[in-house]
C-alpha cells in the first residue's frame, strides 16, 4: 500500500516571512512548484502559494482603484457594441500592440510584490499529515480541506509535500488504485 512518504517532493524548497513577494513568486517559478512552506527557524508558521501572491496582488490592485489612484478609472463595456464575444482577433492584427496599450491604460501596482513581503500574503493555517499515512487517506484528507498540498511530517519536522500534481501522476502511472 503506498504511503504519503512513498510519492512527497523533499527536498522542500521554503521561504522567511520576510522574504518580499516578488522573491517568492520567482521561487516558485525557478523551482516549478506552486507553494511552499513559510518557515521561521526551524518552525513551518505558513504556506505560501502562487494563488496567494496572485489573489494580494489582485486585491491591492482593486484596493489602489478605490482609493482613487491612477488606475481608478473604471472600464465599461456597451454590450451591443461588442458582439463578437469570442477571441479578441482584432487585437492580434497589429501583433498585439493594440492589446498591450489597452492593458497599460489599467495598470496592476508593480510595487505591490516589491514592497509587501510573505508574511503579508500568506496562508497561516499549517496542515501536515504524518509520513506513513495511506495515499487514499491523504487523497482524502486533501480533497475534504479543498486544499491543493499538504505537508508530510516524521518526528515532528515536515519532510516533503504531496500535491494534488503528485496524486495525479500516481494515478497516470499506476491506475486509480495507486497499486501497480
Amino acid at each position: 500500500m503506498l504511503r504519503l512518504e512513498d510519492i512527497m517532493s523533499a527536498p522542500l524548497v521554503t521561504v522567511t516571512p520576510e522574504l518580499p513577494l516578488r522573491a517568492a513568486a520567482e521561487l516558485l517559478a525557478t523551482h516549478h512548484v506552486s507553494g511552499a512552506p513559510v518557515v521561521r527557524g526551524s518552525r513551518v508558521i505558513g504556506i505560501i502559494t502562487a494563488g496567494d501572491i496572485l489573489g494580494f496582488q489582485a486585491s491591492h490592485s482593486e484596493a489602489a482603484r478605490q482609493a482613487g489612484g491612477e488606475d481608478s478609472d473604471e472600464i465599461e463595456w456597451d454590450a451591443e457594441a461588442d458582439t463578437d464575444v469570442g477571441f479578441p482577433w482584432a487585437e492580434w492584427e497589429d501583433g498585439g500592440v493594440a492589446l498591450v496599450e489597452k492593458l497599460a491604460e489599467h495598470p496592476l501596482d508593480e510595487d505591490a510584490l516589491a514592497t509587501h513581503t510573505v508574511d503579508d500574503a500568506m496562508t497561516r493555517e499549517v496542515l501536515a499529515l504524518p509520513a506513513a499515512t495511506p495515499l487514499r487517506a491523504g487523497a482524502a484528507f486533501i480533497a475534504r480541506h479543498r486544499i491543493h498540498r499538504v505537508l508530510v511530517e516524521r518526528d515532528g519536522e515536515i519532510v516533503g509535500v504531496v500535491s494534488t500534481s503528485d496524486l495525479a501522476r500516481v494515478v497516470a502511472e499506476r491506475g486509480i488504485s495507486g497499486e501497480g
